[in-house]
């Protein structure tokens, strides 16, 4: 996150990775790895030059940080079982696993982690044995509601025709 915001309050500037490489804490080799693969998740909202040691980006006038933030938090592990869990509650773990490309082992390490989280702002738990929200009905919905809300880019983003939140 921390080089998404520099690269998007710098646009429109030439930046030496070596710089952003000693403010993020990492090797140029790694800045423009992790540049590349912004690059890649982000080339439609984002024009990126290279030169040498030096970037240039350059971004679309209606796309932000705050919808790069949200299209990155999409790509997380997480969000994917959250979302999964609420549009197909019945796929088996080892399936989605197999989809995301990721181990049940890392699904169930990110749902004890994600249920740590949970505490603090609702009265929930994930169980990863039913693959879904435990609950009172309100709290389960005011959650997905939220996760929805916060996490839609454009207003014609919201997965449910004919509900408006």
């Amino acid at each position: 996150m921390a080089l998404l915001t520099i690269l998007y309050k710098e646009r429109n500037k030439w930046i030496q990775l070596a710089d952003l490489a000693a403010v993020i804490g990492v090797t140029r080799k790694t800045v423009r790895s992790y540049i590349l693969s912004i690059q890649e998740k982000f080339g439609d909202h984002a024009r990126f030059y290279f030169n040498g040691s030096m970037v240039y980006v350059q971004f679309h006038p209606n796309f932000g940080l705050i919808s790069m933030k949200k299209l990155l938090i999409r790509e997380f592990l997480l969000y994917k079982i959250l979302v999964n869990s609420f549009f197909e509650p019945e796929t088996k773990k080892a399936e989605l696993a197999f989809e995301l490309g990721f181990s049940e082992t890392s699904i169930y390490r990110h749902a004890q982690n994600f249920n740590e989280l949970l505490d603090s702002a609702y009265e929930l738990e994930f169980s990863y044995s039913d693959f879904q929200l435990l609950g009172e009905e309100d709290e389960i919905r005011k959650f997905y509601v939220n996760m929805f809300k916060e996490t839609m880019v454009f207003p014609g983003e919201w997965p449910f025709e004919g509900y408006v939140c």
